[in-house]
């Protein structure tokens, strides 16, 4: 066996900014993308499409009853009621040869006020009467088939409009449920929205966003597939892309990724908006997984042009950190405290930064500040308990975390844990562990490092069972650490046909990862023996 396969808590005293600080990025399931009553495409009311059906049908009937008195007059104007001369003969009564020359013909009438018809003999005459019966009978028709068809619009624009509406409103039911965390309920209601518009792309890109919180990827990908093959409008093209790109993002092929974050982006034309500004966010973390750290910071150079946001200089200092380029780190992190001197994540940051440099009197002050920007509520006395352990004070730090819970935040367990935990007390911090876990169940993260603690004191069993429920969580922020530590559970209770199928399905995952790659080499010489 492999010695110390997982990353041990004795290695990580002070734990990495990164770490601390990545779930910063936006997540557009959950944050940026925000779909409370908020369509995709924006949306037409009932009224507004009522008022279009009827206005439509009005039309209709109007230029059928303008037809109709326009072939009435042109009637008249045949049977010599009115007299064109060739110059002035409208185009619609133009007629050729002999046909246009009788028409045109002058005529004379008698002193009772009677017309005659010159110029042909009697036998050639067209008899009046029989001529404009037949014409009557032709207008009545033209109007019953006129009327037909304006109820036959008025009719299919109702069933569209009926049918469009039912989808509508399942769809902002769907996502209702989504925003509210209801995830196989959204699926089932964008089922149902599709059921009465099944090439809605709208639809198509809502459900399939559900799929990926569900973790269910390859229906993510069938339903961006057909939002794709559905329509031609950018913006949803855009976000078909986006979305497919975050299910590859998710399975761990960041090549694949940036290659859809980069088509979605395409579409975006002159200018970037918010879209585009999260999936730049999006991009520059699939580069960073990729081992890109140059083309991450180059997104985050991006999204600092169209927008200056601390974050996104913090971001880049990190960026710039794993590139090895410690001096514009700092630059950035420095950036970002002016943008938001509250924010304790960024001074930890840029401790770390300021100490790879072996600027130590810098990094200590920067500690200092943090400890500064002081704040009232739990959270600010939990943040201020992380500076203390930076510092070493476990003393000031545990202070800290009792006054946070005092004031009701319960993250402060995580920090008790922790630093429990940089004392060497497992035991300590796996009940602190298990007391927030008691309190959110959500948090894969916690899940994770509660089953390092418990490696540590050597439960195997208990971490396989934490290490699975994180991983049931499906955070793609975590999910890497806790299938790899899961497998690395398996080995130490020598279970090597469970671990080679985790570290397999690990690998499968995330072929890029070179120690998942030798760890699988080794379980796999160790069942040949």
């Amino acid at each position: 066996m492999e010695k110390e396969p997982f990353e041990s808590k004795k290695s990580r005293q002070i734990p990495q900014g990164r770490s601390r600080i990545k779930k910063i990025s936006q997540n557009p399931e959950t944050g940026r993308f925000d779909p409370d009553l908020v369509s995709i495409l924006p949306e037409t009311s009932w009224e507004d499409r009522m008022t279009w059906a009827r206005t439509t049908a009005a039309r209709e009937k109007a230029a059928a009853l303008k037809g109709e008195r326009q072939g009435a007059e042109n009637g008249r104007q045949v049977s010599g009621r009115r007299t064109w001369t060739p110059e002035k003969e409208p185009q619609s009564l133009k007629r050729s040869g002999r046909e246009r020359t009788e028409g045109t013909r002058p005529v004379s009438g008698n002193s009772d006020g009677r017309r005659r018809q010159g110029g042909l003999p009697a036998t050639q005459r067209r008899p009046s009467g029989p001529r404009s019966h037949r014409k009557g009978r032709s207008f009545r028709l033209a109007k019953i088939i006129a009327a037909l068809l304006i109820f036959v619009v008025i009719v299919g624009c109702v069933a569209v409009i009926i049918t469009y509406s039912q989808g509508s409103s399942t769809n902002r039911r769907g996502l209702r449920a989504y925003n509210d965390g209801e995830y196989t309920q959204a699926a089932e209601l964008f089922g149902q929205a599709l059921e009465s518009d099944p090439s809605n792309s709208e639809y198509l890109v809502n459900l399939g966003m559900t799929y990926i919180a569900l973790g269910q990827y390859d229906e993510a990908l069938s339903s961006f597939d057909t939002a794709i093959t559905n329509t031609n409008q950018s913006s949803i093209l855009q976000l078909a892309k986006r979305g497919s790109g975050i299910v590859y993002l998710s399975s761990g092929h960041y090549s694949k990724a940036a290659d859809l974050f980069r088509e979605a982006l395409s579409y975006s034309g002159a200018s970037y908006g918010e879209t585009e500004i999260d999936i730049l966010y999006y991009l520059a973390e699939a580069l960073e997984q990729a081992g890109d750290s140059t083309g991450a910071v180059d997104c985050y150079t991006q999204i600092i042009e169209y927008q200056e946001d601390a974050n996104a200089y913090m971001l880049r200092g990190l960026a710039y950190q794993s590139a090895g380029d410690n001096a514009s780190a700092e630059s950035d992190l420095e950036k970002a405290i002016d943008s938001d001197k509250r924010n304790y994540k960024t001074y930890l940051a840029l401790y770390e930064v300021l100490t790879a440099q072996g600027k130590t009197d810098e990094a200590a002050q920067v500690l200092n500040d943090a400890l500064l920007l002081g704040g009232k509520n739990g959270e600010d006395y939990s943040n201020r308990g992380i500076v203390y352990m930076y510092q070493g004070d476990y003393e000031g730090a545990q202070e800290a975390f009792n006054t946070a819970l005092e004031k009701g935040y319960n993250g402060a367990y995580l920090g008790l844990a922790q630093s429990l935990s940089s004392q060497g007390d497992y035991e300590g911090a796996a009940a602190m562990y298990e007391q927030y876990l008691a309190i959110d169940t959500s948090n894969a993260a916690a899940y994770n490092e509660y089953g390092l603690c418990l490696m540590e004191l050597e439960r195997y069993e208990d971490a396989q069972a934490a290490f699975a429920a994180g991983i049931e969580k499906n955070d793609r922020l975590v999910d890497r650490e806790l299938m790899y530590n899961e497998a690395v559970a398996l080995e130490y209770l020598k279970d090597w046909e469970g671990a080679l199928e985790k570290m397999r399905a690990f690998v499968e995952k995330y072929p890029d990862d070179a120690q998942g790659q030798h760890e699988l080499t080794f379980l796999e010489s160790m069942l040949s023996d």
